[in-house]
């Protein structure tokens, strides 16, 4: 019950670009990291900051709090959840994208109490960067103002699905209508064109 990654174990799967990233920041904070990746090279590196190395299929051989997915997509699937169970984690909180196999394992996650973080909603930093720089050239301030929000974001997801007792990844679509339904109600504000898809 603390924010705190300091004496948690955390498994990353796929240390290139954006999981080695994590691993090193989950390593500054005083957290014990598991790498994992395809390739012998990431893996390398992810040793080399002091994460313990392990090859994919063993990732699941031991105890961790969070698992953070930062790979191919469908690894929450009915093979890794008893996996997940064994291994005790807790929070699943990753960059990778479609990591639900099937919309069912979100409500699995759920029944066993671990705390999902969805895909679409916690690697929104991409889209932001690339959007900056059509917003008058890039620039890394403004950039990491709005990647900060998404922290907001996920605590938005979180109080809905605890307001409407549904999973936290139902949820993240709900919080994603409830906004495109208030932007329609001010459409006739912003938008004088009637052929712009915002009025179909």
């Amino acid at each position: 019950m603390s924010d705190s990654l300091d004496g948690r174990t955390i498994i990353i799967e796929g240390v290139g670009k954006v999981g080695l990233i994590l691993a090193q920041k989950a390593r500054q904070e005083g957290a014990r990291v598991i790498a994992t990746d395809l390739y012998e090279e990431p893996r390398r590196r992810a040793e080399a900051i002091g994460c313990e190395v392990v090859l994919p299929e063993e990732m699941f051989s031991m105890k961790a709090d969070i698992y953070a997915p930062c790979a191919l997509g469908g690894t929450i699937n009915d093979e890794n959840l008893e996996k997940m169970s064994a291994a005790s984690i807790q929070v699943i909180a990753g960059a990778a994208n479609n990591q639900l196999a099937e919309a069912r394992h979100g409500n699995q996650l759920e029944e066993m109490g671990i705390v999902y973080t969805p895909d679409y909603i916690l690697n929104a930093g991409g889209v932001i960067q690339v959007a900056d720089e059509f917003n008058g050239g890039y620039q890394a301030d403004r950039v990491r103002k709005s990647v900060e929000n998404i922290y907001n974001q996920i605590e938005k997801v979180f109080a809905i699905a605890k307001r409407d007792q549904i999973p936290t990844y139902i949820a993240a679509d709900r919080l994603a209508e409830e906004r495109i339904a208030a932007i329609k109600k001010t459409r006739k504000i912003f938008v004088r064109d009637p052929k712009t898809t915002i009025h179909r």
